[in-house]
């Protein structure tokens, strides 16, 4: 906290709010780890006032992401679903498949929670298969975790395998 704190002194005193916004993303993002909600709500809101600004289309969705990460660690899936979407919508309009991947799978992780099982497969394969023509592992191998869970949900137990052995 100390760290982006001192970033975020330094870069408000030099006028470079740019760096002003990702620090103190950055600081919301700590909150974040450690379940502080309240904090981190301010520091995103504050970041998104930033980005729009300075007409970052990108870092704007990127803080209404985690703007339904909030909602969803909330149980608030209503709410996190309109903030993904929103996001979703923003990482196509500038061409960011990374977050477009990410998205999409925290919409199939929304939707499995809510028991819509056709949607939330539909949002993750989606995710898994823009993750994979990014060349991301990482959300390639969240993806694959997350299909192999709805694929339990549903009783699909040697799909569900596959999944899990194809993440490792």
């Amino acid at each position: 906290l100390e760290t982006f704190q001192q970033v975020f002194n330094m870069a408000q005193a030099s006028g470079n709010r740019r760096q002003e916004g990702h620090s103190i993303y950055g600081l919301g993002d700590v909150h974040l780890r450690q379940n502080r909600y309240a904090p981190q709500v301010e520091c995103v809101e504050a970041a998104m006032v930033v980005a729009r600004e300075l007409g970052d289309r990108q870092r704007e969705g990127i803080c209404l992401g985690r703007l339904g990460e909030v909602h969803m660690r909330q149980g608030r899936m209503d709410e996190a679903r309109a903030h993904f979407e929103a996001s979703l919508a923003m990482a196509r309009e500038v061409g960011d498949p990374h977050n477009e991947s990410a998205w999409l799978g925290y919409l199939g992780y929304v939707y499995r929670n809510q028991g819509c099982y056709p949607e939330a497969v539909e949002h993750t394969e989606q995710a898994l298969a823009i993750s994979r023509d990014a060349g991301s592992g990482q959300l390639e191998s969240w993806c694959l975790d997350n299909l192999a869970k709805l694929y339990m949900r549903q009783n699909r137990m040697l799909e569900a395998q596959a999944q899990f052995e194809a993440a490792l």
